[in-house]
C-alpha cells in the first residue's frame, strides 16, 4: 500500500485508501506515515480502542463514527505535517499558544459519555 500513489500524495478528492492491519499498533503506524495529517476518520464502538488511537494519531482532526465538516462556522480546522499552514475557523488565533487535536464523536443513539 505504501507505494501506491493515494498514500504518498495529499490528495483532495472524495476518495477513500482502504486496507487491511493486523493490529492497532499496525493501522497508526500506516496512518502516521504519510507526509501528510489533514483528516482521520475512525469507525467502531469500542471507546476505549478508540480514545487510545485519538491520542496516538498524527491528525490535525480525528473525527469517530462521522465524517470531515470543515469551514468557518464548525470548529478549528487545519492540518498536522505538510498538510496545511496554520488553522481557520472559530478561536484560530488560539494556535498560537496550543496544540490543536479537534476530535468529533458520533453518539447517535448511544446514551452519554462514560469515562473510566
Amino acid at each position: 500500500m505504501r507505494e501506491m500513489r493515494l498514500y504518498r500524495e495529499e490528495v483532495f478528492a472524495p476518495v477513500a485508501l482502504i486496507t487491511d492491519f493486523a493490529s492497532d499498533e499496525e493501522a497508526i503506524e500506516l496512518a502516521n506515515g504519510r507526509r501528510y495529517g489533514l483528516d482521520v476518520a475512525i469507525f467502531g464502538w469500542d471507546l476505549d480502542r478508540i480514545r487510545r488511537m485519538v491520542r496516538l494519531l498524527e491528525f490535525g482532526a480525528v473525527y469517530v463514527n462521522d465524517m470531515p465538516r470543515h469551514g468557518v462556522g464548525y470548529y478549528p480546522f487545519g492540518g498536522r505535517k505538510e498538510s496545511g499552514i496554520g488553522r481557520e475557523g472559530i478561536a484560530y488565533s488560539v494556535e498560537q499558544v496550543s496544540a490543536y487535536k479537534t476530535i468529533v464523536f458520533n453518539y447517535r443513539g448511544r446514551g452519554v459519555w462514560k469515562y473510566t
